[in-house]
């Protein structure tokens, strides 16, 4: 049991122990960072009408956390006293201009009585024209369509269970507004969490709003679950457990709570990894001696072999059109990334330049970068390669940062990495100038995925 896990490991999570000296390789590389200008913006609090001090939530906080955890926007506020303005009519567009902020987003959340609640939100462009504004005195005044200054808004009734949620909605709509893109702040991670001395409740996969609020377990056991994977519509979640003391590979139905049992070989059953369209899952398999990739229909059930190395490769993921995979493999001696072509089998080396160990291999959505764990002077690192141009960058310059997913859109990445608390979750962007944490609960936290609506 115990070499087999540790074999799993092995497979899983690429932790393989690998001798290097600090003078094994040096690389030339020169690590430069993209920047892309960012928005500025205002949050204004939310006026509060209620019979409590406070409102439950601060949607404010919320919605101003999300746009930051993002990336995109640069959120200010005037260092001269100023007064907000409550209503849509009460905003004075010549003095935000002045703070040189190019949008404001004003609210108010309101008691409805009976744990109920009414939310309602305002975007204003601050550089459109004051004067469309038809009459100017009302706040929800019909408005001239052309040049209109607000460019978002919105009434929603709520329950206080809901008022999170609500503030995610809120902000996905500032995002699409500004950016002409989607929003990704209503989404869903899964990691796995490991307490010591919990007994049956030793592992645990857990299901968590993007910013770590909103935890829940939906699997525990005393023993270890592995290698989350969503996927692409967010209704299902692939894993591995240990349950029945030998690993085995599930899929299970987030709505319902169903699972079924996909993969039971001999030997290893890891790293699963759905296709884009939902109907095939790659996944590691050592049931005819050495770890190799296979493609699982999920339909027939056939199973199609893809590499035959006695080395292990390991932790597949597809490109987002579907016609390749990355993996893991030290098949040269060292670990490192590949990718194989599924229609020719044909394998290309990817990281061949980029040191003896890299590994956990991730697509971005545009499928032209690779996301992965990379190990430099003794110590594991986010990276990115281009895979065009081969430009290399580091994304993050932590002792143990490893198990890189990333966002929907593409631009956030969410990782382990050590503290003082024990390994947490961090998010860093696609151009590594993010570095915050998540809430986690106690314990040691592994193979973060990135998923569903």
């Amino acid at each position: 049991m115990q070499s087999l896990f540790n074999l799993l490991r092995r497979t899983t999570l690429i932790i393989v122990t690998l001798v290097i000296s600090a003078n094994a390789y040096a690389l030339d590389l020169e690590l430069t960072k993209g920047v892309k200008t960012k928005m500025p913006l205002t949050v204004l609090p939310f006026t509060w009408v209620g019979q409590k001090a406070s409102p439950p939530l601060k949607i404010a906080a919320v919605v101003r956390n999300d746009l930051l955890n993002s990336g995109r926007f640069d959120l200010r506020l005037p260092k001269k006293t100023f007064k907000a303005p409550k209503a849509l009519a009460d905003v004075d567009f010549a003095f935000w201009r002045n703070q040189k902020v190019n949008a404001l987003l004003i609210g108010q959340l309101q008691s409805q009585g009976r744990d109920q609640y009414q939310l309602h939100y305002v975007l204003v462009d601050l550089f459109r024209k004051q004067d469309q504004l038809t009459p100017k005195s009302a706040d929800l005044a019909a408005l001239n369509p052309d040049n209109n200054p607000v460019i978002a808004k919105g009434t929603m009734t709520v329950s206080a269970t809901d008022l999170r949620k609500s503030a995610h909605i809120i902000a996905n709509k500032v995002y699409h507004a500004m950016l002409g893109e989607p929003g990704f702040f209503l989404r869903k991670i899964a990691y796995i969490q490991k307490q010591a001395g919990a007994g049956d409740r030793a592992f645990q996969l857990v299901l968590a709003d993007y910013d770590g609020f909103n935890a829940n377990t939906i699997l525990m056991g005393a023993n270890p679950i592995m290698s989350p994977s969503f996927s692409k519509d967010g209704k299902r979640l692939a894993y591995v457990s240990f349950e029945s003391k030998t690993p085995s590979i599930y899929i299970q139905n987030l709505k319902d709570h169903s699972r079924q049992l996909i993969a039971h070989y001999p030997g290893v059953n890891g790293a699963p990894a759905f296709s884009p369209d939902g109907k095939t899952l790659a996944l590691a398999l050592s049931k005819n001696g050495a770890t190799n990739l296979y493609l699982l229909n999920l339909q027939s059930k056939q199973l199609t072999q893809l590499t035959r190395d006695w080395s292990t490769d390991t932790s597949p993921a597809f490109s987002p059109d579907g016609k390749s995979l990355a993996f893991a493999s030290d098949r040269s001696g060292t670990l490192g990334l590949y990718q194989l072509d599924i229609a020719t089998q044909k394998t290309t080396p990817l990281t061949n330049a980029f040191g003896l160990y890299n590994s956990d291999p991730v697509y971005t959505p545009d499928g032209e970068q690779l996301i992965f764990t990379h190990l430099v002077d003794g110590a594991y690192h986010i990276a990115s390669l281009d895979l065009a141009s081969q430009e290399f960058h580091e994304l993050t310059s932590g002792l143990n940062d490893q198990s890189p997913t990333i966002s929907p859109n593409g631009y956030l990445v969410l990782y382990t990495s050590d503290s003082h608390r024990g390994i947490t979750l961090k998010q860093t962007s696609i151009e590594g100038d993010l570095n915050h944490g998540l809430p986690v609960k106690s314990g040691s936290v592994s193979q973060p995925a990135w998923g569903m609506k």
